[in-house]
């Protein structure tokens, strides 16, 4: 649609293996600055307060001012995708208006069954964990954006209504909707890579926090904008839950700490080959390394032998050229000088004379 994504992203994996569509620098960045502020993507608690002028997210902006000057370089409009700007939206609209740059927001509504069942898949969260980082992070993207230039769409509707989602980003963001793509399209949008559905996923989290998702979910579905004061009232809910939150958060981490405590020790295990196995492929390629330099060194060698057998043979044969060339003058010299007799001369003598043959 005349849009571009940024340089290198992040590779797919078995979750995923249509790609995450997310900028490495951008998702590293992000981590630093979670780390920084002594959270994480998959914290759901709320953020700690005038976080944007704490030390690490100065820093932060400072880093992604660098980012922008790179992407934004030419006038071709950049897309930017990660679940984690839903909590530091703020950082990137702040930079992005100091440019004077225009943005447009795009919220992907899911229903949040379907991605519990996906996090709990993926990450081996407790259902009540994923649901509240549903929440959080659904909450935190629509109160940064509200009063900007945004649109919703329907992640159910972008895969069984590709075409009318299409025109409906195309009219909101002016992006070019006459690309004939639509093959790709279909390709990339793959329904089999759907693993979790509202019909068949379980609820796995506790009845006040389906009762907040499913009210946050309708809110966000209500129309082209959402519905903010029943969203206004789910964010106090929750933030009057968030003791009792935290408890959940706390089991939450244990609880899937003694759950992937093999899969860590399995993890390091494979760390340590990996090492090992980094280490004989680096003095591998140290010793390929000398060898490939003394192949050259040869090769010089053999180019400068080469180079002097062609300037002797260039001058034997400019010797031999003059000398044969003396040789030639020498012999047209002499035959100018003393040219060859051509038969023998008639006889002068008086005894041949035609009167003494007569006497």
């Amino acid at each position: 649609m005349g849009a571009r994504l940024p340089n290198e992203l992040l590779i797919p994996n078995v979750t995923n293996p249509s790609g995450f569509w997310e900028p490495v620098a951008a998702v590293e960045l992000h981590d630093r600055l979670f780390d920084g502020l002594g959270t994480s993507w998959d914290d759901p608690r709320a953020m700690p307060e005038h976080w944007q002028k704490e030390a690490p997210a100065l820093r932060a902006a400072g880093e992604l001012d660098q980012l922008l000057d790179e992407w934004l370089s030419d006038a071709v409009p950049i897309v930017v995708k990660d679940p984690r700007l839903c909590r530091l939206a703020p950082l990137w609209f702040d930079r992005l208006d100091e440019r004077g740059v225009e943005t447009v927001t795009i919220l992907s509504v899911r229903d949040p069954h379907e991605v519990v069942g996906s996090v709990q898949v993926r990450d081996g969260f407790t259902g009540d964990l994923a649901a509240w980082l549903w929440l959080a992070d659904s909450l935190s993207a629509e109160h940064a954006s509200r009063g900007r230039r945004r649109l919703t769409v329907s992640y159910n509707e972008l895969l069984t209504d590709t075409a009318a989602v299409r025109r409906h980003i195309a009219t909101d963001t002016g992006l070019d909707d006459s690309h004939d793509n639509e093959r790709d399209i279909a390709a990339f949008l793959d329904p089999f890579l759907r693993h979790h559905h509202r019909d068949n996923s379980v609820p796995a989290f506790n009845p006040p926090l389906e009762e907040l998702a499913q009210q946050t979910f309708k809110a966000l579905s209500a129309g082209p904008e959402p519905d903010t004061g029943v969203l206004d009232d789910v964010a106090s809910a929750l933030e009057q839950w968030q003791p009792l939150l935290k408890s959940v958060y706390a089991h939450a981490l244990n609880r899937s700490a003694d759950e992937h405590l093999p899969l860590l020790a399995a993890a390091e295990d494979q760390r340590q080959r990996a090492e090992h196995d980094t280490e004989r492929t680096r003095h591998e390629l140290t010793r390929l390394h000398a060898d490939h330099r003394a192949r050259v060194a040869d090769l010089i060698s053999v180019q400068q032998q080469l180079a002097s057998a062609a300037e002797l043979l260039h001058r034997t044969q400019q010797s031999r050229s003059l000398r044969s060339a003396r040789a030639i003058r020498r012999w047209l010299g002499r035959e100018i000088i003393d040219p060859p007799l051509q038969g023998n001369p008639p006889a002068t003598g008086a005894d041949d004379s035609p009167k003494s043959k007569q006497g």
